[in-house]
């Protein structure tokens, strides 16, 4: 494993979702490489540079020590027991769970089972087979905004924005502040399309959001919830191609 990135994402008691912030509480570190066995191709996805790990990158057990103690610490802070999450969960918790065995002086601090696969949890909230449950078939009001970039952390703050958008749609929550900026960026992305297509289209059906007024950015914004809520209620997935 060649980093680690995790942030805290939300506390959930089963009925009540309360985001945090995801730029807040978070943690990344780029270890040591503890073999000379490695994928040049998974290395390169990542964008780190071995022979730079190799002389600078820190000691696993001082990392994977001082990332169970991070989240201990963020379970105390919270009054709540820390759950693994990630898309899939299989590749994040094998080498994850792995190091923290073999390296953290505190073992893992979500024990062996303390874990959350958000494939599988849209699969179900959604009625759809697992092997349909793949990120382009996920409706785009439930995408995060955040760029899936191959980064340790942005990664666990793009799946952090996933699940929560996952759990509040399953639970027929409203969306709030930048969630509903971007259902109306969606709306407003469809019309001008749309828009473009047309033999003579109206000046103002090409207005992209960065330039809408507020109170046309308002309109879009409800039929952008109207349209989500409608989805929730109907469990609206893409079709398949």
């Amino acid at each position: 494993m060649s980093s680690v990135g995790a942030a805290a994402a939300a506390l959930d008691d089963g009925r009540h979702l309360e985001r945090l912030d995801l730029d807040a509480g978070t943690f990344y570190a780029e270890l040591r490489p503890i073999s000379d066995r490695f994928v040049p191709e998974a290395m390169a996805v990542s964008g780190l540079d071995r022979d730079r790990l190799v002389a600078e990158g820190e000691d696993p057990a001082e990392v994977m020590t001082r990332c169970a103690r991070w989240v201990s610490q963020l379970g105390r802070q919270h009054d709540a027991t820390p759950v693994f999450t990630a898309y899939p969960l299989g590749f994040d918790w094998l080498f994850t769970y792995w190091y923290f065995v073999c390296f953290s002086r505190t073992g893992s601090p979500f024990g062996h089972s303390r874990h959350l696969d958000i494939k599988t949890a849209f699969s179900q909230l959604a009625g759809v087979p697992v092997t349909q449950s793949v990120k382009s078939r996920v409706p785009k009001c439930l995408l995060s905004a955040r760029r899936h970039s191959h980064n340790a952390l942005e990664d666990a703050q793009e799946q952090g924005d996933l699940i929560c958008n996952i759990i509040e749609w399953a639970r027929d929550l409203p969306p709030v502040g930048a969630e509903r900026d971007r259902l109306g960026q969606l709306v407003r992305e469809t019309w001008v399309g749309w828009a473009q297509q047309q033999p003579s289209p109206k000046p103002s059906w090409l207005v992209p959001w960065e330039q809408l007024g507020e109170s046309d950015r308002e309109a879009d914004r409800l039929i952008g919830e109207q349209l989500f809520m409608a989805g929730r209620r109907g469990r609206v997935t893409q079709p398949a191609p």
